[in-house]
């Protein structure tokens, strides 16, 4: 699942839009629309939609190992 579907799913979820979204996260819509169309988001800025919607990034090494990404550390 690529980064705009699963922020689709979400947005889904609560009952959000993506225009919502963009103004909680500080952007214009278009450029929000944009980034969903291409799948070009950051690092940074995946981190503050998870933020934003709720959800926490974690990374795996496919066994045991979990690593939680905390960011931004003031949200």
């Amino acid at each position: 699942m690529t980064a705009p579907e699963m922020i689709k799913a979400r947005l889904a979820k609560i009952g959000m839009t993506q225009a919502a979204l963009a103004d909680k996260i500080g952007t214009t819509r278009q450029n929000f629309s944009n980034k969903m169309t291409r799948d070009s988001f950051s690092a940074a800025e995946l981190c503050e939609i998870a933020a934003a919607l709720g959800l926490k990034i974690v990374f795996t090494d496919g066994a045991k190992e979990a690593y939680t990404l905390n960011y931004p550390k003031n949200k």
